[in-house]
């Protein structure tokens, strides 16, 4: 708790890969693990505040849902020599939201680990089939898969599955 207090919230709203190098700055502990980006975010998209989309290039994007947006998580347009990109920020009271709920991003980042790595059975094949026949959201079936959004994505192509 001590440690959170201590955490330096952005009055400019900032991306996810920032908030996880800042919170990682308060962990003293040389045995516990770091943050990474990847957890917040699939944490935001299985509680509805992220939702995966399609960019201008068929490339799956992740863009805040309406409610991400009431607690302060918007789009921020950016210009590179390739042109303008969006980057998905969270301002101060976005960064205050992931802040008091960072117990419930790591329960559900172990839980989400749990099949991370183990071979697909034909069971999980059935259950991966039938949901994305229902037209379920690959978040969606990630959760309850307890396996990544890639991982799902990946086994469908392997299935030969259009995603």
């Amino acid at each position: 708790a001590e440690q959170r207090n201590a955490f330096d919230f952005s009055a400019t709203p900032i991306p996810v890969s920032e908030l996880a190098k800042r919170i990682n700055s308060l962990n003293q502990n040389e045995n516990m693990a770091n943050l990474g980006y990847t957890m917040i975010r699939d944490w935001l998209m299985s509680i509805g505040m992220l939702e995966d989309a399609l960019d201008g290039d068929g490339k799956h994007v992740k863009r805040p849902t309406a409610q991400g947006e009431n607690i302060g998580i918007t789009l921020d347009a950016r210009t590179s020599n390739n042109g303008t990109y969006f980057v998905v920020v969270y301002n101060a009271a976005a960064q205050h939201f992931i802040m008091d709920n960072l117990d419930a991003i790591i329960e559900f980042d172990h839980a989400m680990k749990e099949n991370q790595g183990q071979p697909w059975s034909p069971e999980h094949d059935r259950c991966l089939l039938d949901l994305h026949q229902k037209g379920v959201p690959v978040n969606e079936i990630a959760i309850t898969l307890k396996r990544n959004s890639g991982a799902v994505r990946a086994r469908l192509k392997k299935l030969s599955i259009a995603e």
